[in-house]
């Protein structure tokens, strides 16, 4: 990983400049980047409201989406839903519209700074907001792999690396785009070794230090006090095949962002015969989570509105229920 980058950002008064320059957290799932967000949005002049992935995930690589299938896909997300902002049916440019929504997420708040998170089309960021200031947030991908099997999203560490890698190969495409100062890298590691360096690291990119109140986020979160033993819990969790599996996929990116490579007997990628297994266990321990978390036949009916014409009634009542679900289980 490159050397982070940051500078000493101008004081800023006004309110069009702030939400000119949004504090955006970027990286892979399971990065840390919500631990990040609590910690950040603790400090007495920065406001980081939620994830905001509904700024830019269903964008392709230029232009815009079409306003009108933006503002129906808007509807029927859950995440926008639930932030509880309204759209302005009177703004016809997509940048505008997307500010708007950052900017009733400032209005709520007197703090000086705005901010959220992103985890998929981050590289549009700059696209909306050429002042943003971005924190890249990285995590060991063992780790990450193994907490996305944990959640259910994969089956098995090896499809775990996916995201992982793909959100890693974006911000390195995008890194050569951001201006020098306007963004800092940030090992989920450091954070819970050292936390007051990494945090005062975070918040001279706009222009504030660090403040004590940032480690008390778990008083007002769901979320536990900082612990520095969750640090490389792979190497309780994962045995050495698994391992093996993420190393094979990941080494060279991990050893650009400093995290050693262990050497598992038969340091090798799984052949044909493997990946087959790996493709089914995936699969199956997908399904498994999923029948867990929604009941049976809610888990075949997500399944089935994905695959299958379903008439509307049927996939909004699939969509509702899952929908529910899944609020019972946020932090």
């Amino acid at each position: 990983m490159n050397q982070s980058h940051t500078t000493t950002a101008p004081v800023e008064s006004d309110g069009a400049t702030r939400l000119d320059s949004p504090l955006v957290i970027v990286g892979a799932m399971r990065s840390g980047t919500t631990l990040l967000r609590l910690m950040l949005n603790s400090h007495p002049d920065i406001h980081v409201f939620a994830e905001f992935e509904e700024s830019v995930k269903w964008l392709g690589d230029s232009g815009w989406l079409d306003l009108d299938l933006y503002r129906q896909r808007l509807r029927g997300d859950r995440s926008f839903s639930d932030e509880g902002f309204t759209i302005d049916q009177s703004i016809a440019d997509y940048p505008a519209l997307v500010h708007s929504f950052v900017a009733q997420a400032a209005a709520r708040t007197n703090k000086r700074r705005i901010g959220f998170c992103v985890h998929t089309r981050f590289d549009r960021i700059p696209d909306l907001w050429p002042g943003a200031r971005l924190i890249h947030m990285v995590r060991d991908p063992r780790d990450v792999a193994r907490s996305c099997v944990q959640m259910g999203w994969v089956g098995t560490v090896w499809h775990g690396c996916d995201h992982w890698l793909e959100s890693e190969a974006r911000f390195e495409r995008m890194r050569d785009r951001l201006a020098p100062g306007s963004f800092v890298d940030l090992r989920y590691e450091d954070l819970l070794r050292d936390p007051h360096r990494a945090l005062d690291h975070c918040c001279s990119l706009v222009a504030t230090r660090f403040h004590p109140s940032m480690l008390e986020f778990h008083k007002t979160s769901t979320y536990e006090p900082l612990d520095a033993s969750l640090v490389e819990q792979w190497r309780r969790r994962l045995s050495p095949r698994q391992i093996r599996h993420v190393q094979s996929r990941c080494a060279v990116e991990m050893l650009a962002r400093g995290y050693a490579v262990e050497s598992p007997p038969g340091d090798r990628r799984p052949g044909a015969a493997g990946r087959l297994g790996l493709a089914m266990a995936h699969r199956i321990n997908r399904f498994r989570h999923s029948a867990r978390r929604y009941g049976f036949w809610l888990a075949l009916g997500r399944i089935a509105r994905r695959r299958l014409p379903l008439p509307r009634s049927w996939n909004a009542a699939i969509v509702a229920r899952a929908q529910a679900v899944e609020r019972s289980h946020l932090r």
